[in-house]
């Protein structure tokens, strides 16, 4: 028998997962995350998904650790010069 996840199980999964984030999207886009969560072992609507990104987006959340490296002492990314590559602009 196969395991029943929840929403939030399958959410965690993709979360963590480039290429099923990429699957997630595209089903989305073509209306089927009722498929997608049905292919992924979550039995629910696509109204019950939206209403859960919803309220998990909504949520204050905790910056990852690559987020913080970004903010601490005011470190912004590099931002490589167009016409020149090699030259990289550090803000």
């Amino acid at each position: 028998m196969i395991e029943k996840k929840t929403i939030a199980q399958v959410f965690e999964e993709v979360k963590g997962d480039a290429a099923l984030q990429k699957e997630f999207f595209a089903a989305e886009k073509s209306s089927s995350i009722e498929a997608f969560a049905a292919a992924h072992g979550c039995k629910a609507t696509a109204e019950e998904v939206l209403a859960f990104l919803k309220t998990k987006l909504s949520e204050p959340g905790e910056l990852s650790d690559e987020e913080l490296d970004q903010v601490a002492g005011g470190k912004a990314p590099k931002i490589m010069n167009p016409v020149n590559p090699n030259f990289v602009i550090n803000h």
